[in-house]
Formats: structure tokens, C-alpha cells, sequence
């Protein structure tokens, strides 16, 4: 299903949002409502250059419908902040020769507790 402006524009509040909580204010970061051309189904995709604490977030053009509601978008607008995060680890990890999924599995385990903490502790 085509997300629409009111979706991203929702996407995007949150995002600022626990941006800020988590301190990003020494990051630019560009959250824009595009596909990424390598996004793999991903509803949302972060790149960025951690020298220069700079960061892209796609919101992707099309989603299931099942994810287009409020406490949905709000999940995966803390998924894309913590992506940012850990973005160093990431990098930091993949230069030292560890295999990219097993990184990306970490990662994304971290990112999973993280949010359901911070999603209970806040509802």
C-alpha cells in the first residue's frame, strides 16, 4: 500500500523524537520519503558517514497495510534511530572482518530489546 505525506510526516515526527531523546543533536540527519533502490522490502532504510555524523533515512513508498498504523510507525521510527545508534558499531565491526550477517543479527538484536524496553517503559 503507497504511504502518503500525513504517513511520513508522522514517520518523521517520531523519528525527531527519539532522536532527541537519544541525543542525536551532534548528527545531521536527513529523513526523506523515497525508496532506496537496495532497501529489500525494507520499509525504512539508514545510510550515513559516521565521520561526519552525517545520516539518510528512507521511509520506503510503499508498505503492508498492516504497518501503516500509529504504534507501527512508531516502532520502525525507533528501529531507524537506533540503526543511527549503532551505526559505529556497525562499521566498526565489518573493518575487523566479521562476517555482515552476523553483525547485522547483533545488531538488530540489540535494536529489538532496546525498543520493546523503551516502547513499554514510554506507552
Amino acid at each position: 500500500m503507497k504511504t502518503t505525506n500525513a504517513h511520513f510526516l508522522m514517520f518523521k515526527t517520531f523519528f525527531d523524537e527519539w532522536a532527541d531523546l537519544f541525543g542525536l543533536n551532534d548528527w545531521d540527519i536527513d529523513v526523506i520519503h523515497e525508496d532506496d533502490e537496495e532497501r529489500n522490502n525494507a520499509l525504512a532504510t539508514t545510510s550515513g558517514l559516521i565521520n561526519q555524523h552525517q545520516a539518510s533515512i528512507r521511509m520506503a513508498k510503499d508498505w503492508p497495510k498492516a504497518f501503516l498504523n500509529k504504534d507501527q510507525i512508531k516502532r520502525i521510527a525507533l528501529h531507524e534511530v537506533l540503526e543511527v545508534v549503532l551505526m559505529e558499531c556497525r562499521v566498526i565491526g565489518e573493518a575487523r572482518f566479521i562476517e555482515r550477517n552476523e553483525m547485522d543479527r547483533a545488531v538488530h538484536v540489540v535494536i529489538q530489546r532496546v525498543s520493546n524496553l523503551l516502547l513499554q517503559s514510554l506507552s
